[in-house]
């Protein structure tokens, strides 16, 4: 029976969770540490709030929070513990270094405390959470709609290893994609045909499909930028053979390889912690770009207003990353006519 997926929500609580008990944890071992009597001051409450607030958002920045379906428990380990080493130094700089201490030592245990705590906590929440989601996928309670673009020896290989691998990957393969026309291929007896490669998009929106996997011959390499550009703008994971990787060096970011021949693919050369240190950067400047040109803005909104009636913003649909669609407003510039502005809804 399918059962509904962990929600990287879930992820995201479990850390400010943990964080938060550690630093409950390590407040009142410093206390300790420093010989200090256990009461509880101002500091306390904003630690508990400010802390998992700042390791949420570092472990964010640093691509923590994808899909946990597709993670390695031991990879997670050794991402959680540089992270964690990372932002200890930084509380270690910014926070609890005090001048008036005379025994320097003492930062050594105040850092090595901090560090094993949130280590400790997170480690466990997470663990918790990517077993039960490793449990799902070999039961079968979760699995992902899959196709394989390809229909010959190296998509029969790539079939065959996925349905006798003893591990599961929670692939549902549903069928095959072929590069030309026809299904006299490998893949005829095995999986269902549901064309080719030109209806690659349709097929996706059609069959939900969330995972593609190439697997072309090596004789159909001049297929594989058409099929990619297909895919760029479709909200699916790509995973190809690691054969076909030396075509496209140049123009995609690997990671991690799974239990079958596969490698994820991603369009891209900016890898995910990257991404998400630009998207906070334009978040930032977008606002603060708002903030110091509000005087403007709301000049021009009140020189449109003035200027003829309707409304003040115009509107359009506009189709963005990973084709999904949204509203883009900007300052009306052409007199109102309602026939013109229903035609653009």
């Amino acid at each position: 029976m399918k059962q509904p997926r962990i929600h990287i929500r879930w992820y995201i609580l479990g850390d400010i969770i943990a964080s938060a008990i550690s630093w409950v944890a390590f407040y009142f071992l410093r206390k300790y540490i420093l010989g200090q009597p256990f009461f509880i001051f101002k500091d306390f409450y904003f630690g508990i709030i400010s802390m998992p607030v700042a390791w949420t958002m570092l472990y964010f920045l640093t691509g923590t929070y994808s899909s946990l379906y597709a993670k390695s428990r031991l990879f997670e380990f050794f991402h959680t513990m540089v992270v964690s080493f990372v932002g200890s130094v930084l509380i270690l700089f910014f926070v609890l270094i005090d001048d008036s201490i005379g025994d320097y030592t003492i930062y050594y245990k105040e850092f090595l405390s901090l560090f094993f705590l949130q280590l400790f906590f997170i480690s466990i929440f997470r663990i918790l959470m990517l077993s039960k989601a490793k449990k799902q996928v070999e039961d079968g309670s979760v699995y992902f709609n899959s196709i394989i673009v390809g229909a010959n020896g190296n998509a029969l290989s790539i079939y065959n290893s996925i349905i006798n691998n003893t591990e599961k990957t929670g692939y549902n393969i549903v069928g095959y994609v072929n590069t030309k026309q026809g299904n006299k291929t490998a893949l005829v007896k095995e999986l269902p045909y549901l064309g080719n490669t030109i209806d690659l998009s349709k097929i996706i929106e059609e069959q939900t499909i969330e995972e593609v996997i190439v697997a072309i011959e090596k004789s159909e390499r001049e297929e594989l930028e058409e099929i990619l550009q297909q895919l760029s703008d479709k909200d699916v994971n790509i995973k190809i053979t690691p054969d076909r990787v030396d075509i496209i060096s140049g123009a995609v970011h690997t990671s991690n390889v799974l239990g079958v021949p596969l490698i994820d693919l991603h369009i891209g050369l900016m890898p995910g912690w990257q991404q998400n240190i630009k998207r906070l950067l334009d978040i930032l400047l977008s606002v603060l770009g708002l903030i110091l040109l509000s005087p403007l803005i709301a000049y021009t909104a009140i020189r449109v207003k003035l200027s003829s009636a309707g409304s003040i913003f115009y509107f359009q649909e506009r189709i963005g990353y990973k084709g999904k669609p949204f509203i883009m407003y900007k300052f009306r510039s052409m007199a109102w006519m309602r026939k013109r502005m229903a035609s653009f809804k």
